[in-house]
């Protein structure tokens, strides 16, 4: 059975958290382009068949207490969409990246508990650590305007890796393994150059430091000292410095800064929409249109951009909420905020998928669309599975990745 799990693990995370890993899995599987989909939905039907069949615990009903919030959200996305090509791909992918590893992953882990515990965070390290060799030995990981999409999405995954092992870190044989790679995914993320993964990640450490320290105040001290020791290194060493303004830079003339403003030059005219639409929004996959049609010149090279290069004319405003708020309204709001059903959960501190959705909410505030950021919503369900299946007062065992 154990096989089975880590199948349907590298597989949900190549439709969600890695959708790089299938470079990997179809350079050893030779699989047609047109076929590959296709092969991947086979494989995930057969490996759900054999779960089903073999697990003697019933999962359905309790699937359903913890996923009947988002049959809501599903209906309403599906009547807010709008019918045009954009609308139907943005709710196929929504579905295909989000629900479905959702769901699945929520299964898994009724089925068997001790199984998801012990193979999921070690098989998605197992995947990055792979992925990082396979492309440092074979491609490029920075400097290529083709590999962009593919070298976030890395970093995102790497940050993960980091995040997790750091807060539930502990002195044992293990720390001489994680320790090492732990330090090389940082530096492959610095390499890598981008930033939003690596601002959401330090965002996202200095949450959870502040909240494990609060009441030690030489801890929360010490913490802030290495912090600025480690910024002085970067400044003021010629090595490290060099390698912070490319970072800071992208390599090119555009700094953070120029970054900054040119999100905010989309927060501001999205809020706007949103406030022209406050209850239902402008539609699923809309937010493109009115920007464009508000907001742009009809001649302009932004407006035309996609088109002229040849690829799908869509974007996003990079910022999750003002995503919702903007394209479903305060309606399709609300029923968002049910997925993360019961609420007091969320701030339970011991658990540390709660703090891999906080990460993956920092990833989602800067960088991609609501169909592409899976990370908060697999860990959230994930986190409600523990929660609502599971009782709260169930002592965890050593390895247990929910708790510290």
């Amino acid at each position: 059975m154990f096989f089975v799990y880590i199948s349907l693990f590298i597989l949900m995370f190549d439709l969600s958290l890695t959708p790089y890993a299938s470079e990997l899995i179809f350079s050893i599987v030779p699989v047609p382009l047109g076929y590959r989909t296709l092969f991947i939905f086979l494989s995930i039907l057969c490996l759900l068949a054999w779960l089903i069949i073999f697990t003697p615990k019933r999962v359905f009903s309790d699937l359903w207490n913890v996923a009947k919030y988002w049959i809501p959200w599903i209906v309403y996305l599906a009547v807010r969409t709008n019918i045009t090509d954009n609308g139907l791909w943005k709710l196929e992918m929504y579905l295909v990246k989000v629900f479905l590893p959702c769901m699945i992953l929520a299964a898994m882990y009724i089925a068997n508990k001790t199984l998801f515990e012990k193979y999921f965070m070690n098989t998605f390290l197992s995947v990055n650590i792979v992925m990082l060799v396979y492309l440092f030995l074979f491609h490029r990981i920075s400097g290529e305007t083709a590999n962009f999409d593919r070298n976030i999405w890395l970093a995102r995954s790497l940050g993960i890796c980091i995040f997790y092992y750091i807060i539930s870190f502990r002195f044992s044989k293990r720390a001489f393994f994680i320790v090492p790679v732990i330090v090389l995914f940082a530096v492959a993320m610095l390499i890598i150059g981008s930033r939003g993964p690596v601002l959401s990640l330090l965002l996202a450490m200095t949450t959870f430091f502040c909240l494990k320290f609060r009441k030690n105040i030489g801890a929360l001290a010490i913490s802030f000292t290495i912090s600025f020791i480690i910024i002085l290194f970067f400044v003021y060493l010629p090595s490290f410095s060099k390698a912070f303004k490319a970072f800071s830079t992208h390599g090119k003339s555009e700094k953070v800064i120029q970054a900054v403003q040119g999100r905010t030059n989309i927060y501001v005219p999205t809020l706007k929409i949103f406030i022209n639409h406050p209850i239902v929004g402008v539609g699923f996959a809309g937010w493109w249109d009115a920007y464009r049609n508000r907001f742009l010149q009809k001649k302009s090279w932004f407006a035309n951009s996609f088109k002229s290069r040849g690829l799908r004319d869509y974007t996003y405003p990079h910022n999750i909420f003002l995503e919702i708020l903007s394209e479903l309204g305060v309606v399709g709001f609300i029923f968002f905020s049910m997925l993360f059903r019961p609420y007091r959960r969320v701030f339970n501190s011991n658990m540390a998928f709660n703090y891999l959705i906080l990460l993956g909410f920092f990833y989602a505030l800067s960088s991609s669309d609501i169909a592409q950021n899976a990370a908060p919503m697999i860990f959230n369900i994930l986190s409600v599975t523990y929660a609502t299946v599971y009782s709260v007062n169930e002592r965890p065992a050593k390895n247990n990745i929910l708790a510290h």
